[in-house]
């Protein structure tokens, strides 16, 4: 944590990483309380059910995350793009991609975060890992260990929250995002 500069330094550093996510949470809430193919249609996106996955997902990707110059916008892309194919994975078989269940939403955001969170700090973690590890597959279980208590934090976090009610691109949305990046910071700091 020291090379980011601490936990609420590393988080202020987040310049796209927090209203990428902030865009990402308001999407989805929008299509949670919208309809996916609604609120696709109101961004002129492509749609699920005429244009199929793929172009949605791509065309989500462009609006969410766009191409940068900054290694902190490849670092956010990374997490959205990974976060993306997460969510193809697990609901391409629904036609509203699990939108019609009020916890996908904040799975995906948590699963933003941590992907983001990890991407953001990869060397950081790698070195203290490496640290703390015998070999490789030492190394694997306490990223996997550090992976899933970071998601669990952050799913117990938005638990509390009415995901629909957040403006996500207003301060209490992006307060809340710089909040679970400082929380994981320390999480990261606590284990060096």
């Amino acid at each position: 944590m020291r090379a980011l500069g601490g936990p609420r330094n590393a988080a202020r550093a987040a310049v796209t990483g927090i209203p990428w996510g902030a865009r990402l949470a308001n999407f989805l809430a929008g299509a949670e309380a919208n309809g996916l193919e609604t609120t696709l249609a109101s961004l002129n996106l492509p749609s699920l059910a005429a244009d199929g996955i793929e172009p949605v997902m791509i065309a989500l990707a462009e609006l969410l995350a766009p191409p940068g110059a900054e290694r902190e916008d490849a670092i956010t892309r990374d997490a959205v793009l990974e976060t993306l194919r997460d969510w193809e994975e697990m609901y391409q078989d629904d036609p509203d991609l699990g939108l019609g269940n009020a916890d996908t939403a904040r799975e995906l955001l948590t699963n933003y975060l941590t992907n983001y969170i990890l991407e953001k700090a990869s060397q950081e973690l790698g070195d203290c890992l490496e640290r703390r590890a015998t070999n490789a597959a030492d190394i694997h279980a306490h990223y996997q260990e550090f992976k899933d208590n970071l998601q669990s934090f952050i799913a117990l976090d938005l638990s509390a929250l009415d995901f629909q009610t957040i403006n996500w691109q207003q301060a209490q949305g992006t307060d809340f995002i710089r909040q679970q990046l400082e929380t994981a910071y320390r999480l990261m700091e606590d284990q060096e």
